[in-house]
């Protein structure tokens, strides 16, 4: 028998072969620094807190964890300027129009797939930590007016009626916003983590996410 034809049916394939094929195989990448995955679930725990905490009638706790918050998405926007790759705000803050272009690709069950933040997480991010800084600002603001006390007291004149009324209507819209965004957000992520076919939720956990090459 020959052993010609055994070497040919075990030979390797190409080595260009090879490199396409290893090049396609997904792998475990960093995506996610522990700053962001901090701040990440910080936040969500000190937002369902600072809700209870009024709801309950618990001021004294509510503006305390709310100068911590302020603190917190202060800091992230700062990481989102000097962070890393993905943290960075260049890397994932885009226009409408590349937001719904994404959105559609989700409605047709074939949008791109992104490594960090997708179009639409990315105004997304940009939205929550709006409104939340809003939120925290204006209600720093009522307690510094109504009762002089808190971190602006010394930064606030003395504040008009029509003025207090008016800190009281923006806060109150921002955390209807907040009630209003935070769900849509939840339903995306799990939107993109079937598309995907990827646990998303637990990346922001450990980090890292499977590539395929995705920038």
């Amino acid at each position: 028998m020959s052993t010609g034809s055994g070497r040919a049916a075990t030979a390797r394939p190409p080595l260009e072969e090879r490199f396409h094929e290893a090049s396609a195989t997904p792998h475990r990448v960093k995506v996610w620094d522990a700053f962001v995955r901090i701040f990440h679930w910080s936040a969500v725990a000190l937002v369902l807190t600072l809700i209870l905490a009024a709801h309950l009638g618990m001021q004294e706790i509510h503006m305390a964890l709310g100068i911590d918050l302020l603190a917190l998405v202060a800091a992230r926007l700062a990481w989102g300027v000097i962070g890393t790759t993905h943290a960075r705000f260049s890397g994932f803050v885009v226009g409408p129009k590349t937001g719904l272009r994404y959105l559609g690709g989700v409605l047709r069950g074939r949008p791109r797939r992104h490594l960090g933040h997708n179009p639409a997480g990315g105004l997304m991010v940009v939205a929550l930590l709006a409104v939340i800084a809003v939120a925290l600002v204006t209600g720093l603001l009522l307690q510094a007016a109504l009762e002089f006390e808190g971190p602006l007291v010394e930064l606030l004149p003395p504040a008009s009626d029509a003025f207090v009324d008016s800190l009281r209507e923006v806060h109150r819209g921002s955390v209807h916003a907040l009630y209003g965004l935070v769900p849509v957000h939840v339903i995306g992520v799990l939107v993109a983590c079937a598309q995907h076919r990827e646990n998303l939720i637990w990346s922001m956990v450990t980090g890292y996410k499977s590539t395929h090459g995705e920038r």
